[in-house]
């Protein structure tokens, strides 16, 4: 079936939606995150609501 075919590298092309705002972390990075974090908080770019969120994550996910 040629529609069907020429459907292939359409669906492959397609982008993905992000998985999450945080991306998982490895054991070693999670202090890293976290300063990032802290360092986004204290220049006011992340709210204290924003900031405990983002933490909350990275503590779960590393």
């Amino acid at each position: 079936d040629p529609y069907r075919d020429a459907a292939v590298p359409l669906r492959a092309a397609r982008p993905q939606p992000p998985t999450s705002e945080t991306p998982p972390t490895t054991d070693d990075s999670v202090p890293a995150a976290l300063e990032r974090l802290a360092e986004l908080h204290r220049s006011g770019a992340l709210t204290d609501e924003e900031f405990r969120a983002a933490k909350q994550r990275v503590l779960e996910d590393g």
